[in-house]
C-alpha cells in the first residue's frame, strides 16, 4: 500500500518533517513529563503556569500546521465565544 504513487503523492506532505513538528514533538513531550507530575502540581505554581503556556504554544503551532498542509482552520470553542 505504501508504494502507490497517488497515495504517497498525497500524503507527501503530512508525512515531510518540519519546523513545526520538530516544536510539536519537543512541547508534547515536555507536557507529557510535567503532566506525570500531577500529584505534585497543587505544589507547584511554576508547573501549572508552564503547562498553560505549553498549551496555547501547541494551539498555535498546530493551527500553524493545518494551515501548512492547506486544511480549514478551525477556532478553539473559548476563541468562539469570546469573539
Amino acid at each position: 500500500m505504501d508504494d502507490d504513487p497517488l497515495l504517497f503523492g498525497d500524503l507527501a506532505p503530512i508525512r515531510l518533517r518540519t519546523s513545526l513538528l520538530t516544536e510539536i514533538e519537543r512541547l508534547s513531550e515536555e507536557r507529557r513529563r510535567l503532566l506525570r507530575m500531577v500529584p505534585e502540581l497543587h505544589r507547584q505554581r511554576e508547573v501549572r503556569l508552564r503547562l498553560s503556556e505549553i498549551n496555547g504554544e501547541l494551539e498555535g503551532l498546530w493551527r500553524e500546521r493545518r494551515r501548512e498542509l492547506g486544511r480549514p482552520v478551525i477556532a478553539a470553542a473559548g476563541a468562539e465565544a469570546a469573539g
